[in-house]
């Protein structure tokens, strides 16, 4: 079991990456992925895309950066962060508008540490 953070919209997303620099061993990956069956628990968008890094300010402002552009064709993009396991007891969902995405708004989805969110709450932030 893991965290499985990811994107969701009805068009595809571009993928996107950077690679990773001197001070830091992760990189920053956002791979359209198609629409596995896992993802169906959380959403009905028709499209996923996979997030991988490790939360920095510096890489919630990249990913901001990034939905700004993909806003330009997509009308809503979720922002999910979810336990792999089928123990959750609740999903909190929150809309966001795109003038109002902030590193704050995605630290408070994407920001806990593993061993300090609530593996039984799911988060959803969907920015429109």
């Amino acid at each position: 079991m893991g965290v499985i953070q990811f994107l969701a919209c009805d068009t595809p997303l571009e993928d996107a990456g950077d690679a990773a620099d001197a001070d830091d061993m992760y990189d920053f990956r956002i791979t359209n992925t198609g629409r596995p069956g896992l993802h169906d628990k959380f959403t009905k968008k028709r499209c996923v895309s996979s997030l991988e890094w490790v939360y920095s300010e510096r890489r919630a402002a990249q990913l901001i950066d990034y939905i700004k552009r993909q806003m330009h064709t997509a009308e809503e993009i979720e922002l999910w962060d979810v336990w792999d396991n089928d123990d959750f007891s609740r999903t909190v969902i929150q809309k966001c508008r795109l003038e109002a995405l902030s590193v704050a708004v995605v630290r408070e989805v994407f920001g806990l540490g593993v061993y300090a969110r609530d593996r039984t709450c799911f988060k959803c932030v969907k920015v429109i």
